[in-house]
């Protein structure tokens, strides 16, 4: 796949850029179209860093307690947000201080976990920020002491943070509002002294770092993986403790770190996220913001509880006409919440970075990279873009074909697959440190000759860091907890990142910037998961349709059914709970809606144009057998899924419609016998 995608890639120096698509009010349940909001935060909670070594303690953060309700004196379970809990008994905690205390070491079976964190494996799935509560940790009213401890690396991790806590009243819910999360001024205070500055610059650069604590030697050094100049992690408010313990991980001494730390928070970039927070979530107002704020994103707080929330996004204009929408208007991707996070940035951070894996004959990939920075516009960046991924391409067509780069690659080591998903993530933080060092992430109209988006990203390396796109294993513990269910969520969550940095806007070129076919599969694919996904999967099925319509007559870059908007993914049989909990009439709405705007598209574009670029051939027009959905030849699929939603009761003029299009498309069928 990897290949193929690269392969793909040499026809794709016509670069796209996009449009967004409009859906207009519709008859919902009114439960379905009021938007959700963030609930005011009423409390400030400073994030509690445990970070260091293995065993290193904090009890710092003095929890206080205090009950805005009346209720009984007793023992409360602690409520938790912790943010980098990677794995399983990776933290403990203790309250209070006396002898009988003792540290209870947290894990998958005694914790119970909120939201999405409750279906994606706890600690060791794909969510990097967790909630949940401990039963057998209790707390009473008042100030008390709490101690957390990290308790075992897994030759990466260096700790995690606490986002928040609170008690639970006996009804489960939280006694105390939502809190405010920040890092208190003093994790940022770091020597001004010039000598420390240029020492800790120096050391960024040219330190000579091992792979852990007492590791290897590694070649790369700390602006490898970053940033060149480190402005990710000012950007990304990282603390003193966070950057020197890091440092220290990589084999240098405390002073040293403390010196990289001051180097760092003397850069003029302004602290404008946090680590917790994922880059560029989506939520409203973004556009509004300055483009320098675009990659802090909208921030955990619009994350939201469940996928239902989005209809409001989706249906803003109310609830009292049927569904509508059109593949020729916008639906805004930047600022429609979703309820799943995207990676949050030290998902982004490679883990091993190319020069210790692939040697000497990466070097042509770094000197491409070089020449983006000397260009003076967007528009000449452009070309050098292109000419960075090209690089890539000739050094995975060429120098790692040889026997033995593959004898690596190919092993299939948790180390080689480790070493090839970093790669994908590498391209990701250098792209970013381009747009953000050159200013262009608002410089949309210059990369490209059409009108666009202003905030549209040149490239699809965020597409391409996904596991499945760099055909890595679907297990594997380099994954995590190793499960399939991360290689799933984590493909979704990076293709969903693509859309909101260039969602094609409205000129897809084959597979580029985005397979959509691929998109909306793994967008679908969360309902095995028990993850509703109904409104994400019509918001990803109206880009994709949007992205079909500058020249939808073309063979490579217009309508394409199998490409784009496919009608199967709106109800198949593998998953049909994805409309459990919505009534027939919304659920019905949402299908007329999509399928009215395919039957349209497909008239336009004509029979021929459609049976030419989804590869359906003639003789499967006398296929008359209802086959599974996503089959071939496509006559059959549609067939089936017609029969499928009869089966199911959707309205009767949906299934004529269904019917009509088959009848348009394969005319030797015998369609009345459905």
């Amino acid at each position: 796949m990897f290949k193929t995608q690269f392969t793909h890639f040499t026809y794709l120096v016509r670069i796209i850029t996009g449009l967004v698509l409009f859906c207009s009010a519709n008859r919902v349940q009114s439960i379905y179209a009021t938007p959700w909001t963030p609930p005011a935060t009423t409390n400030r909670f400073v994030v509690s860093e445990v970070i260091g070594r293995p065993g290193y303690a904090s009890s710092t953060n003095s929890f206080d307690f205090s009950l805005s309700k009346k209720l009984p004196a007793g023992q409360y379970p602690l409520w938790l947000e912790v943010h980098g809990l990677h794995y399983e008994n990776m933290m403990s905690i203790k309250v209070g201080d006396g002898e009988s205390q003792l540290f209870v070491s947290l894990n998958n079976t005694n914790c119970v976990f909120e939201g999405l964190g409750a279906k994606l494996g706890g600690m060791g799935g794909p969510l990097d920020t967790l909630t949940f509560h401990v039963p057998t940790v209790t707390v009473q009213p008042g100030r008390q002491k709490i101690t957390l401890k990290f308790n075992q690396s897994d030759g990466n991790s260096i700790g995690f943070r606490v986002l928040d806590m609170n008690a639970l009243d006996p009804k489960g819910k939280p006694v105390m509002g939502p809190s405010t999360k920040r890092l208190p001024e003093a994790a940022f205070s770091v020597s001004t002294n010039r000598t420390d500055i240029l020492n800790g610059s120096n050391l960024w650069f040219n330190a000579q770092l091992r792979e852990s604590w007492s590791g290897p030697r590694i070649n790369a050094k700390c602006w490898d993986c970053h940033t060149d100049t480190g402005s990710d992690l000012r950007y990304f408010s990282y603390s003193k403790r966070s950057i020197s313990e890091r440092s220290q991980f990589h084999g240098l001494t405390q002073s040293q770190g403390n010196k990289i730390a001051a180097y760092i928070h003397s850069l003029p970039e302004e602290r404008s996220g946090y680590p917790w927070d994922p880059p560029y979530q989506p939520g409203p107002g973004v556009d509004a913001k300055s483009a320098s704020l675009f990659a802090a994103g909208s921030g955990l707080k619009w994350v939201l509880p469940k996928d239902s929330d989005s209809w409001g996004y989706l249906f803003p204009n109310g609830t009292n006409e049927a569904v509508s929408l059109s593949y020729t208007n916008t639906l805004n991707i930047r600022e429609l919440p979703i309820s799943m996070p995207l990676p949050d940035w030290n998902s982004w951070l490679p883990r091993i970075h190319p020069k210790d894996s692939y040697g000497a004959s990466f070097q042509p990939v770094y000197d491409r990279l070089q020449l983006i920075r000397q260009e003076p516009s967007a528009a000449s960046g452009l070309y050098r873009f292109n000419e960075w991924h090209m690089a890539l391409v000739d050094w995975y067509l060429g120098p790692l074909q040889t026997e033995a780069a593959l004898a690596g690659y190919r092993d299939n080591s948790t180390r080689a697959n480790q070493a090839w998903w970093s790669l994908g993530r590498w391209r990701a933080v250098k792209s970013w440190d381009v747009m953000k060092a050159k200013n262009w992430e608002a410089s949309g109209q210059e990369f490209f000759s059409w009108p666009v988006n202003a905030r549209s990203w040149p490239t699809h390396t965020a597409f391409l860091a996904a596991p499945h796109m760099l055909n890595l294993p679907q297990t594997g513990h380099f994954l995590r907890n190793g499960s399939q269910q991360v290689w799933e969520i984590g493909t979704h969550q990076w293709y969903w990142l693509q859309m909101v940095l260039n969602d094609s806007n409205h000129r897809r070129q084959g597979t580029f910037p985005i397979d959509w076919s691929y998109l909306v599969a793994f967008t679908h694919g969360q309902e095995k998961y028990g993850i509703g996904s109904a409104a994400q999967l019509t918001a990803a099925l109206m880009k994709a349709g949007e992205a079909t319509t500058h020249a939808p007559t073309d063979q490579w870059d217009g309508f394409n059914g199998m490409a784009g908007p496919a009608l199967e993914f709106l109800w198949t049989r593998e998953e049909p709970q994805m409309w459990d909990g919505y009534s027939p009439a919304f659920r019905d709405s949402v299908i007329r809606a999509h399928l009215a705007e395919f039957d349209r598209m497909a008239r336009l574009v004509t029979r021929d144009h459609f049976i030419t670029v989804t590869g359906e051939i003639l003789g499967g027009e006398t296929e008359n057998n209802p086959g599974p959905p996503r089959g071939r030849p496509w006559v059959s699929s549609h067939s089936a899924m017609l029969v499928f939603l009869k089966e199911k009761g959707v309205a009767s003029d949906i299934v004529e419609t269904m019917r009509n299009l088959g009848e348009y498309l394969w005319p030797e069928s015998d369609w009345a016998r459905f």
